[in-house]
């Protein structure tokens, strides 16, 4: 099934033989979370990728002046060169220096009208406005492992939900109301590749439970999301 993942470590990504599928997708959002990843995902060779380059809110004290200019140069120097995984994360120390951090990546999507891939533990509400505050000249915002439970504080922000086999752990109701919640033109599916979901098999088994929940045809969802996730980076 031709699916397209929209998020995906790829760099680190050593035994493609957990995502069998993965051959399959024509196109792969690569994200990297530390700075020392650059370089790997600058080498990486596959047509099928588009490149993310950022500093995950863990790794938040790997940001400094230098780091900054390097990101820029990168985004002068690519056209196609994305920013992610950026993002907040309450359950990791140092809330304010990840809030600094992700406001001037943000600022640089911004400034060069790219996409921004990001992560949100428990922070929705300051996510809400430092999207509106530094992201409004950001071709898409993708919220990577979206998991609900709603789709409301985004809206408008130009926003879409990039759900993994995660999501499969919360109980049939709950993941049918998340999916509800969520315009079927911003719908993304991601494998979050090299990690492994504990109820991951293959994305065509998660395309299919996802497809069955929203009454459609797995085919008619593997190309609904490819094409979003086209639109969000193109």
């Amino acid at each position: 099934m031709h699916f397209a993942d929209s998020h995906i470590h790829f760099c680190n990504i050593t035994d493609t033989s957990c995502y069998p599928d993965l051959k399959d997708a024509p196109l792969l959002l690569s994200c990297v979370a530390e700075h020392s990843e650059w370089e790997s995902q600058k080498a990486v060779d596959d047509s099928r990728i588009v490149k993310f380059y950022g500093i995950h809110p863990w790794y938040a004290d790997q940001w400094n002046d230098e780091v900054e200019t390097e990101l820029r140069t990168i985004l002068s120097e690519d056209p196609d060169a994305q920013i992610g995984e950026i993002g907040l994360d309450n359950k990791h120390p140092n809330l304010g220096l990840q809030k600094e951090v992700f406001s001037k990546q943000l600022s640089l999507a911004s400034e060069f009208g790219r996409t921004v891939n990001i992560h949100n533990i428990g922070c929705d509400g300051d996510l809400v406005r430092h999207l509106k505050t530094n992201a409004k000249n950001c071709r898409s915002i993708i919220l990577h492992s979206f998991n609900g439970p709603d789709t409301k504080p985004f809206r408008d922000l130009n926003c879409y939900f990039s759900i993994n086999p995660r999501i499969l752990g919360k109980s049939p109701e709950k993941l049918h109301s998340i999916l509800s919640t969520i315009p079927e033109d911003r719908l993304l599916i991601e494998t979050d590749a090299p990690y492994i979901a504990r109820n991951f098999v293959t994305m065509g088994d998660f395309i299919s439970t996802l497809a069955e929940i929203l009454d459609i045809e797995p085919e008619v969802l593997a190309e609904r999301t490819r094409e979003n996730a086209r639109r969000a980076v193109q």
